[in-house]
């Protein structure tokens, strides 16, 4: 059962060094690890940047053409997750969401009118809406990303709730997170796209086995999931976006969650919250009582024994959270949690944890929500430590 507060988790002793490892981003959104040792952060207004033997590299490693900056409105979408197939070995194959626009006249006629207009028609749930978020797929060559190929052709965004979560998970299949496009009442409808988890094939395709026959929807009822990831027995979690106080959302706030996500799994939104639930929905395994904003999940799977098995949990309010998970049975329950980092570094959006034990995180100040600092936004390194033993 999902509740609001939980103990304190024990630290064990466990310490940790904070490290920039790169400054001057804007807006980084994703973070994904190459099997060489590199790393890709993608940067909302479409770049993919490298980082290389622990330097930014000055060019950008791919630029892409996305719907992420438009007067007075601060939009959330654009160049958003991102994630290395397992066979990147051998296919030297990336994916990314990019959200544009669905065709060249959107594109004239969003940019045109005014917000107030454009946030009008989308509470119209049948309003046809102007922006998509598509999965594309690069190809490292030469240290750069070459062959841009769109693998998803159309699914349906926002300039908020654009969703854009995006990971392989342990079946090799490539998992997709939507926001709800601020239309809740899409999260549930069968039919829709908006407010779920899509699972599709490496090539794009809709998987034979996914729970429902020609169907890519994996799991529906989300408000705004943005980041996801698996335990080691293969158990699927995610964070949520808990409501804003916004009118279409009946002025509710609060309730960000931690989520099993399971297939073919509703989670009530925007009927349920939580811990409720609403005609069979799942409840959260877990409810912060205090918004975070969760942007990013990882598993810590490194060498400090106190943390492993751990979620970390960065979120837009600017913490970074270690979450620790039970399982009884076959119901995962969240024990305990550690604050690790509290408003330090402003907003917090990903995070990655890599097989030597590192962490990194992105900053988001420079998202016109923040209070950006002249060396924002950054790309940090969280290297925990084991308890010293002093003992004689």
């Amino acid at each position: 059962m999902a509740t609001e507060s939980l103990p304190p988790a024990d630290s064990t002793g466990v310490t940790f060094r904070l490290d920039t490892v790169a400054t001057g981003l804007e807006v980084p959104w994703g973070i994904a690890a190459l099997p060489d040792g590199r790393l890709l952060v993608t940067e909302r207004p479409g770049r993919i940047r490298v980082i290389r033997d622990g330097l930014l590299d000055p060019e950008p490693w791919a630029t892409l053409d996305v719907y992420a900056e438009d007067p007075g409105i601060g939009p959330e979408s654009g160049l958003l997750g991102i994630a290395v197939s397992p066979d990147f070995a051998r296919t030297g194959h990336v994916y990314v969401v990019a959200t544009t626009w669905r065709s060249a006249g959107d594109r004239t006629r969003a940019l045109s009118t005014r917000l107030s207009r454009r946030v009008r028609g989308l509470f119209d749930e049948t309003a046809t809406l102007r922006y998509r978020n598509q999965v594309l797929r690069l190809r490292d060559a030469d240290g750069r990303g070459v062959e841009s190929e769109v693998i998803v052709e159309e699914l349906p965004a926002a300039f908020y709730h654009a969703g854009g979560g995006i990971a392989f998970g342990p079946d090799a299949m490539l998992y997709v997170s939507m926001g709800d496009a601020l239309l809740p009442r899409q999260a549930r409808l069968p039919t829709s796209w908006l407010g779920r988890v899509h699972r599709f094939t490496p090539d794009g395709r809709i998987p034979t086995d996914n729970p429902n026959a020609g169907s890519s929807t994996w799991a529906f009822g989300l408000r705004n999931t943005q980041a996801f990831a698996w335990l080691d027995d293969g158990t699927m979690v995610g964070v949520e976006h808990g409501p804003t106080g916004m009118p279409q959302e009946g002025g509710r706030a609060g309730h960000d969650e931690l989520n099993v996500l399971v297939a073919g799994g509703d989670y009530g939104w925007p009927d349920a919250l939580g811990g409720e639930s609403s005609r069979g929905s799942r409840p959260a395994i877990w409810t912060w009582g205090e918004p975070i904003a969760p942007g990013g999940i990882a598993v810590y799977r490194g060498p400090v024994v106190g943390w492993q098995g751990s979620l970390l949990v960065a979120g837009l309010r600017g913490r970074l959270e270690r979450v620790v998970l039970r399982r009884e049975g076959d119901v995962w329950q969240a024990t305990a949690t550690e604050t690790l980092i509290d408003r330090d570094l402003g907003r917090l959006r990903a995070v990655l944890a890599d097989s030597t034990g590192s962490v990194y995180l992105t900053t988001s100040n420079r998202d016109a929500r923040g209070a950006p600092r002249a060396s924002d936004d950054l790309l940090v390194r969280l290297t925990p430590m084991p308890p010293v033993d002093d003992s004689p």
